[in-house]
């Protein structure tokens, strides 16, 4: 059965209509961006509150390393900051483009509505209401009119559709409208934060500077600083213990992703001995073990070993595994942790710029981080460690000649 061409453009609208709403896309914007509003409040927390502790102790010779830490700390989390405010933005711009393609998109819609809806009332008008009955009774058969007013039917309530859709477009698109104006004013007070942001890591990295040099010529303050790090590889020591509670879970996941027993999994770091890659190029400034400082007359344990490399550079893992520890630490600043099975770790410190997340897993040579300075006193440079469970192990002797 053929319909009058009047009843096409409705059909058609209505089609066009019933397509998912670009506006109801926004809303995975919206939970993204929530989740990081709050972990942005957390760190503005985390920053106020060392602020604090900065802003009431003396700066005394002995308070000159804690000060440090508080500073070092300081600058770790403003870093942070700055990349989560930047995310933030990023996905409020993205979201904007997606609400402004809504607008767009909407405001076309309601005009085609509009205009088909607007025929339609004229077309009626003109021909009269009786069209329809006249359409029926000139059926060839019983058949047919039943065809034709089931099609009819049909039709008008496509009509009441077609209005209902306009009063819904019109209310998503001021809607539309409403957060558009609120994202595009929280991302320029996100640029103002960012910018606040860079003040403050530059005016703390000038501080830690000056510190560092005060420090460097007092010895009182170099013999605060050999403790600390004695206590840091300490606290180093027992996170790499409190590991060992989940390592059989974290072997079958392995496994799991290596595609091989758990037993094969257990034993491939095992099997690496001499043949990891370098986490970092550049050139070993202290080796793992004993180290003798002539000025403070002290022996100090190194864990591992230290890489100084240029600031930025990339820290690549030196075998697959899952992440997981990514910590700051006294002395060792931002400190990433890798477990690879069968009780083997290997520790990355001083890094910035982390690229993955706790429980990731990483693949061999994926960068993770890039060279730092975090918990720093001599420069930019990787501290790498190698843990099989509770005993250090001297990274030279497992990397690649």
């Amino acid at each position: 059965m053929k319909l009058p061409n009047r009843y096409v453009p409705i059909l058609l609208a209505v089609l066009l209509f019933t397509t998912p709403s670009l506006f109801a896309q926004t809303d995975d914007f919206d939970e993204k961006i929530k989740s990081k509003s709050s972990e942005l409040e957390k760190l503005r927390a985390e920053i106020s509150d060392i602020n604090q502790q900065l802003s009431r102790t003396q700066r005394s010779e002995q308070d000159a390393v804690t000060n440090l830490n508080r500073l070092d700390r300081q600058i770790s989390l403003i870093k942070k900051l700055r990349s989560e405010l930047s995310q933030e933005r990023k996905l409020k711009e993205a979201q904007i483009r997606l609400l402004q393609a809504t607008v767009s998109a909407n405001q076309e819609k309601i005009a085609i509505l509009q205009r088909r809806y607007s025929r339609r009332v004229v077309s009626a008008y003109k021909i009269g209401t009786q069209e329809d009955w006249q359409l029926v009774l000139n059926a060839s058969n019983l058949s047919q009119a039943f065809q034709r007013i089931y099609y009819l039917r049909a039709l008008h309530q496509a009509e009441a559709h077609m209005l209902t859709q306009i009063h819904k477009t019109l209310r998503d698109t001021d809607a539309a409208r409403a957060k558009l104006e609120l994202r595009l004013g929280q991302v320029a007070s996100s640029l103002e934060e960012e910018a606040t942001a860079e003040k403050q890591l530059r005016a703390s990295q000038s501080q830690k500077s000056s510190d560092l040099k005060k420090i460097r010529k007092n010895q009182s303050s170099l013999k605060q600083e050999l403790q600390q790090k004695k206590d840091s590889a300490k606290k180093l020591e027992n996170i790499i213990a409190g590991l060992q509670k989940e390592k059989k879970l974290r072997l079958a996941e392995l496994a799991r992703r290596r595609g091989t027993s758990e037993r094969q999994a257990a034993s491939k770091f095992a099997n690496m001995r001499g043949k990891l890659p370098w986490p970092a190029t550049g050139k070993i400034t202290a080796k793992f073990g004993l180290q003798r400082n002539t000025r403070l007359k002290t022996v100090t344990d190194n864990p591992g070993i230290d890489i100084a490399a240029p600031k930025g550079s990339s820290v690549k893992v030196v075998m697959d595994g899952i992440v997981v520890a990514i910590t700051w630490i006294p002395g060792f600043g931002n400190t990433l942790i890798i477990d690879h099975g069968g009780g083997f770790y290997s520790v990355y410190a001083h890094i910035d710029d982390v690229k993955i997340n706790t429980n990731d897993y990483v693949i061999s040579g994926e960068t993770i981080a890039v060279v730092g300075n975090s918990g720093s006193y001599d420069g930019y440079k990787l501290h790498f460690e190698i843990w099989a469970d509770n005993n250090k192990l001297n990274p030279q002797e497992w990397l690649k000649r």
